[in-house]
């Protein structure tokens, strides 16, 4: 499969069928606002799966994007990003936008700045081993999400020090792995929620 293919926009939102979705208000009075993304994801085959993914805020647009599971796994072809690959390359887009935006409201001169990042995670799941545990048992976590900013500047240290910080603090990505996020998942069997 071409590189191309495996994200592109598409002009139709995600459509859920479970749950309504909730359009952006917006509210210039607010402190900040609330918006919501949907993801909609059906298995193509084996361990390949298509989303579409869409923002709530006015002027973003909607995306097809496709994952699968590397070959070690024996559960995938590694013909696209694994959902981990996703989430952890998300979690820097994100912290980069926020240094974006805080770079430019600050007025800091800065020639360039990357992020190298790494999320541990830890699963239950052993590709390489024997035995494998039960599917109640196969329980993961990240352990730790370890981010270098790496800024090249003439500014002060701690104007940069400052920048990155308040950055870190506005990530959404880096606090949903900071903080406790309050989770619901259901199930549905044949139009019927059961859980």
């Amino acid at each position: 499969m071409s590189v191309d293919l495996i994200v592109k926009k598409v002009e139709e939102d995600a459509q859920p069928t479970v749950y309504d979705v909730n359009p952006f208000v917006r509210d210039k009075n607010a402190e900040g606002m609330d918006f919501e993304i949907n993801v909609v994801a059906d298995v193509i085959q084996n361990f390949r799966k298509k989303a579409v993914v869409s923002n709530t805020l006015p002027g973003w647009g909607s995306f097809q994007m496709i994952t699968d599971e590397g070959k070690v796994t024996n559960l995938g072809d590694d013909t696209a990003p694994s959902p981990l690959h996703y989430f952890t390359v998300g979690s820097a887009f994100c912290l980069m936008s926020h240094l974006l935006v805080a770079m430019k409201t600050l007025k800091l001169d800065i020639k360039d700045m990357r992020i190298e990042m790494r999320i541990k995670y830890h699963t239950a799941f052993n590709a390489f081993g024997t035995k494998q545990a039960h599917p109640s048992e196969m329980l993961g976590w990240p352990t730790l999400q370890e981010t270098h900013v790496i800024i090249e500047s003439d500014e002060s240290e701690e104007d940069i020090a400052n920048m990155v910080k308040w950055s870190c603090n506005a990530c959404i990505a880096e606090a949903a792995l900071r903080n406790e996020t309050p989770v619901e998942s259901h199930a549905h069997l044949n139009g019927k929620q059961i859980s």
